[in-house]
């Protein structure tokens, strides 16, 4: 079926077409107008780290950072809870005898030296600021575990700063797994 609105059959209509031209040029170049277009409308690029070394460093050292700051905050946060107060179930609970309580930190002593050799280890491939970010964060949570330990001594029995002590102990040996988590990422 033809449509009735294109005379396809008029032989005026395809004498027309036959004497069209099969290209016509533009009046103008349009092509600089149109790159100069795409070009300001294009999107820049950030710059190129200078090294892959810089794109590892910032990663850990805001890791490092981030732990130390979580360890000492949560530390801090402990410390003046449990020292104003004693909650009452911690009061409910039974103090453990001191060889027991030593027995269960020096467990964490242990795996915090196991977990220190083997991040030692692998650590002697990392950029030198990149461990001394790692050797301040352990410093600064060895200081909060000294001085909680420290308070312990003076007062065995009390639940809370025992609890203190275990609480900052897991926290770095959470951070020490971190953190050969990531030193291992750099061995080759």
């Amino acid at each position: 079926m033809t449509d009735p609105r294109m005379p396809d059959a008029d032989p005026r209509l395809l004498e027309h077409i036959a004497r069209l031209p099969e290209e016509i040029p533009p009046a103008r170049d349009l092509w600089p107008a149109i790159h100069a277009r795409l070009e300001a409308e294009r999107v820049a690029p950030f710059p190129a780290a200078t090294t892959s070394v810089t794109r590892r460093q910032l990663p850990w050292a805001l890791l490092a950072a981030a732990a130390v700051v979580l360890i000492v905050g949560t530390a801090t946060a402990t410390w003046l809870l449990l020292g104003t107060r004693q909650p009452a179930v911690m009061t409910a609970q039974r103090t453990p005898a001191p060889g027991q309580a030593e027995d269960g930190i020096a467990s964490y002593e242990r795996s915090a030296e196991e977990l220190s050799l083997a991040l030692a280890r692998r650590s002697a491939r990392l950029d030198a600021s990149t461990r001394a970010v790692l050797e301040h964060s352990l410093s600064t949570i060895d200081a909060a575990i000294l001085e909680a330990r420290a308070a312990l001594a003076k007062n065995p029995s009390n639940v809370g700063i025992r609890s203190f002590v275990e609480a900052a102990f897991r926290q770095k040996i959470d951070f020490l797994r971190r953190a050969n988590d990531v030193a291992s990422h750099w061995e080759t």
